[in-house]
């Protein structure tokens, strides 16, 4: 009897420190309650790619999440032109690939950042070797938010959870 009660509270407390232990977890959140949920260790990398509304040509931007960090990194930009709303001035990072004119190394924090999903950008984001299109799952116009969170375990998976019932 003494061992089950020795093991009933191994269990509860494996399952407390489980739970409730932190989880790094990228957010991408929009205004009518969809969310997109990417937990992960020590760091995630992202792209989102979209269709420039100017230029109408391919522009697409890399991004990085520290475990333990709040901000979110930006790493790298790649555009075919440069004009309205794209950079006019580049410094020693900035090289050209195939038709692409591309700026690494920005390295610039950003706290959390938002987009407007959008049937003519096509917003689509990169991650975790897979595409999704945000322009599928949000409506056109709403508002995403990009942020970088630590959440207890147990709330990233009903997270997770929420997010697959949305779908």
């Amino acid at each position: 009897m003494k061992i089950k009660k020795y093991i009933v509270t191994a269990i509860i407390i494996i399952l407390f420190v489980i739970f409730f232990f932190p989880q790094d977890t990228l957010l991408v959140k929009g205004e009518r309650k969809n969310i997109l949920v990417f937990p992960y260790k020590d760091h995630i990398d992202f792209t989102i790619e979209y269709t420039h509304s100017v230029e109408k040509t391919s522009t697409s931007e890399t991004f990085r999440a520290y475990s333990g960090k709040e901000n979110i990194v930006l790493l790298s930009t790649k555009f075919v032109g440069q004009g309205a709303g794209l950079p006019s001035e580049v410094d020693k990072n900035f090289r050209q690939q195939d038709n692409y004119l591309i700026v690494d190394h920005i390295n610039k924090d950003i706290e959390k950042f938002y987009i407007r999903s959008s049937v003519i950008a096509k917003y689509n984001l990169t991650i975790n070797d897979k595409v999704i299109l945000l322009y599928k799952i949000f409506k056109d116009g709403e508002l995403l938010e990009f942020k970088n969170v630590k959440y207890f375990r147990i709330k990233t998976y009903l997270l997770l959870l929420y997010s697959k019932f949305m779908s």
